[in-house]
């Protein structure tokens, strides 16, 4: 009953009931043990600088790794094959495998040291369409000539959904996004299509950033997004 009030207090988004603890993922909310939430994500896939100017791809399975009775109840993971490896992620890529209209995510983070957390979402209608050529903390600004480097990273004007939090050292805390900004609606959802993706970028861990924030590794669970008619 302790786990189930400090969880609720963390989130932003009201509750999904996985054995003791419950939270409201929306349309999600089926008699189905939650295999609809399952099939409606890819794995999700992961950006990390190699220190080389270039990118190292992981893979995590949202069932086995990011929601699950034992993730939300231990906030932890039931063992260490399931577990996401602390990082400085720059980028948390979600491949949508249904269409929905997502009425927020939120996620939660850890850290070995406090630090202020950035977020930025921008949603693609597929792959082909995402950032190709990444600014990594590693990557250089100008070629050997001076003259500047473009990169295809959006800036963070450009983001659907952004948002800020600051973590403690070791302490499990979560984000929301959420009030999605797509053209042509103006409700706060983000109407997803098969196959589209939607690029989560921790400002902190990005090129474009080198100057002004402090990078920062950390490791995440508890992939929680909330669908609406």
């Amino acid at each position: 009953m302790i786990q189930k009030k400090h969880l609720l207090g963390l989130l932003l988004v009201p509750s999904l009931l996985l054995s003791a603890c419950s939270f409201n993922l929306g349309t999600f909310e089926k008699n189905d043990s939650y295999a609809s939430y399952y099939e409606a994500f890819a794995p999700l896939k992961t950006l990390t600088d190699s220190g080389e100017d270039s990118g190292i791809e992981d893979t995590y399975n949202i069932h086995d790794s990011l929601l699950n009775d034992y993730t939300v109840n231990s906030l932890s993971w039931e063992n260490d094959t399931y577990k996401v490896a602390e990082k400085q992620y720059l980028y948390l890529i979600v491949t949508f495998q249904e269409e929905l209209k997502v009425e927020s995510l939120s996620l939660y983070v850890k850290s070995p040291k406090a630090a202020s957390f950035n977020v930025s979402s921008f949603y693609y209608l597929n792959n082909d369409l995402a950032p190709k050529k990444i600014k990594y903390l590693s990557s250089p600004s100008e070629k050997e000539g001076g003259e500047p480097i473009v990169y295809d990273d959006p800036p963070r004007t450009d983001s659907s959904s952004s948002s800020k939090i600051q973590i403690g050292e070791n302490q499990w805390s979560s984000f929301t996004l959420t009030k999605f900004r797509q053209i042509g609606y103006e409700d706060g959802l983000l109407r997803t299509a098969r196959g589209s993706v939607l690029y989560l970028r921790i400002e902190n861990n990005s090129g474009l950033n080198k100057s002004e924030m402090t990078p920062v590794s950390f490791t995440f669970l508890n992939f929680l997004v909330r669908a609406v008619d």
